[in-house]
């Protein structure tokens, strides 16, 4: 409830790194609570935000994000557009030597 004001912002820690768009953890908090409706709104969103910023790494982690909710079960599932957003992540993961990233897009089969 604290951070919902703040999708369009994005979190850093205490060193300045920056980890993308707030939006990404609203979502992920929104499909934790099982307000899956709401992680797709947040992770979507994410996406944008972070293409926006230029922020590849952060792009490819709401990518494999929105991928796995999609591929998921219930109403928004989505197989198509899952795997299409996992084979893109994938290979912006690989050119970017994002190793441990590209280990849970693989396991996604």
């Amino acid at each position: 409830e604290l951070l919902a004001p703040y999708p369009m912002l994005y979190a850093t820690s205490i060193s300045f790194e920056c980890v993308g768009s707030v939006s990404h953890f609203l979502g992920q908090l929104a499909r934790v609570r099982g307000q899956l409706p709401t992680a797709l709104q947040h992770i979507e969103q994410a996406i944008t935000y972070n293409e926006r910023a230029e922020l590849r790494a952060c792009v490819v982690r709401s990518q494999y994000e929105l991928g796995r909710l999609l591929a998921g079960e219930g109403a928004l599932r989505d197989i198509t557009r899952a795997r299409a957003l996992l084979a893109e992540a994938r290979e912006t993961a690989l050119a970017l030597g994002l190793a441990p990233l590209l280990r849970r897009i693989d396991a996604c089969g």
